[in-house]
């Protein structure tokens, strides 16, 4: 299955931040239309999440987006989950 993320582009990525129980990920990839959305999902311990879908311009427009969270991760505290 990892092999398809990498066939078709698509990038998946967890964090965790154990001190507040959080987690966060994000999915890059092509939706049915082949348009690029990044899908970002959150939430924490015994929590509700929530899950939100943005379209990208681009597949370097969606890594951007994608460079912008994982900064933005590490600056709150979370580590990245080995795959």
């Amino acid at each position: 299955m990892q092999e398809n993320f990498i066939e078709n582009k698509c990038i998946l990525q967890e964090w965790r931040n154990p001190e507040k129980g959080r987690y966060y990920a994000v999915l890059v990839c092509q939706d049915l239309f082949e348009n690029w959305v990044i899908t970002k999902i959150w939430g924490g311990n015994n929590k509700l999440g929530r899950k939100v879908t943005i379209l990208c311009n681009s597949h370097a427009d969606a890594i951007l987006q994608f460079n912008k969270v994982s900064k933005t991760r590490g600056k709150h505290g979370y580590f990245l989950c080995k795959p």
